[in-house]
C-alpha cells in the first residue's frame, strides 16, 4: 500500500535507516562486522501443531514469527556477541558440540549466511533490531 516504495526505499538507504546486504560480498562482511543484534518480542517455544517449528511473540497471542530451531537460537543468544560476524561464529561453536549436527550448522561461513537471510524475517515482525 505504499505508494512508489522504490522512492521510500531509497529515501531509507541514504538516511542509512535500511541497508541491502548481499550475504557472501564486501559490503556484508563489513556489514555484519559493524552491527550487532538485539532480541526483542517472547520466546514462544516449540508449537504444539508444529514440532520442529518455535514461535516468537507476545503471550496470549499467536506467534509473530514461526523459525526453525537454528533461527531460534539466533533470536535468542545472538545479542550476547558483539557482532553479527562473532555471533554466527559462537552459534557455529556452539553447534559443533552437539553430538549430531550437520556440517553446515558448524561452518561460521554458512552460518553467517543463514543469519543474514534470517534477519529479514525476525526484523519485519519486530524480533530483534540492529545496533
Amino acid at each position: 500500500g505504499v505508494e512508489d516504495p522504490a522512492a521510500v526505499l531509497d529515501a531509507l538507504l541514504a538516511r542509512g535507516l535500511a541497508a541491502e546486504v548481499a550475504p557472501g560480498t564486501e559490503a556484508a562482511a563489513e556489514f555484519t562486522g559493524t552491527h550487532r543484534v538485539q532480541s526483542l518480542l517472547l520466546g514462544l517455544g516449540e508449537l504444539p501443531d508444529r514440532p520442529d517449528v518455535d514461535g516468537i511473540g507476545l503471550l496470549g497471542m499467536p506467534a509473530l514469527a514461526q523459525v526453525p530451531l537454528g533461527t531460534y537460537e539466533f533470536w535468542q543468544w545472538g545479542h550476547l556477541w558483539p557482532t553479527l560476524t562473532e555471533a554466527a561464529a559462537g552459534l557455529a561453536e556452539m553447534a559443533a558440540q552437539a553430538p549430531q549436527h550437520e556440517p553446515e550448522e558448524a561452518d561460521p561461513v554458512r552460518v553467517l549466511d543463514r543469519l543474514l537471510r534470517d534477519l529479514h524475517r525476525l526484523l519485519s515482525v519486530g524480533a530483534v533490531y540492529l545496533d
